[in-house]
């Protein structure tokens, strides 16, 4: 049976990398309103995946969904 090491696991950085979950809102806004969803989508992902617990991370991730959808 092979051994599975998890010290040679990595995380990916993050790709936008901002300080606070309020940069992540900004961003996300301004991409929406751009009517880059695909961004929008990408940066509320990201900042729930960096503050797990943030209930308005998570719903403003389905807003960007949602947007998305309803343009297309």
């Amino acid at each position: 049976m092979e051994e599975h090491d998890d010290t040679q696991e990595t995380t990916q950085p993050p790709s936008y990398d901002f300080e606070s979950i309020e940069e992540y809102f900004g961003a996300a806004a301004a991409s929406s309103s751009n009517s880059t969803h695909d961004d929008a989508i990408a940066i509320m992902r990201e900042a729930g995946e960096r503050w797990p617990d943030d209930a308005t991370a998570h719903f403003n991730l389905a807003a960007a969904i949602f947007m998305k959808l309803k343009a297309d």
